[in-house]
C-alpha cells in the first residue's frame, strides 16, 4: 500500500499577540529607562498628571485643547500641554 498526503496550515490571526501597555504605564518605563541612560525624566509629573486624568475619564470635552493632549505652538507643530 502506498500513501501520500499533502497539507497546508494557515491563521488567520496571530498565534501570540503581546499585551499592550497603556500610556501611563508607558511613561513609566520610558521615564526609568531615560532614568537609567543618565538623560532623567522625558515626561514630568505634569505631563504624568495629565495622563492620569486622561485615562480616569476627566477630559470629556474634545473641543478643548486637553482632551487630545497636545495644542499647536506658534510654528504650527504640535506640543504637549
Amino acid at each position: 500500500m502506498k500513501v501520500a498526503y499533502s497539507g497546508d496550515v494557515r491563521f488567520s490571526t496571530a498565534t501570540q499577540v503581546p499585551e499592550m501597555v497603556d500610556s501611563y504605564n508607558f511613561a513609566s518605563y520610558y521615564n526609568a529607562a531615560n532614568t537609567n541612560a543618565g538623560s532623567g525624566n522625558f515626561f514630568t509629573n505634569e505631563i504624568m498628571e495629565k495622563i492620569q486624568n486622561f485615562i480616569g475619564g476627566k477630559y470629556t470635552d474634545p473641543t478643548q485643547p486637553e482632551y487630545y493632549g497636545t495644542t499647536a505652538g506658534t510654528d504650527w507643530k504640535m506640543v504637549a500641554i
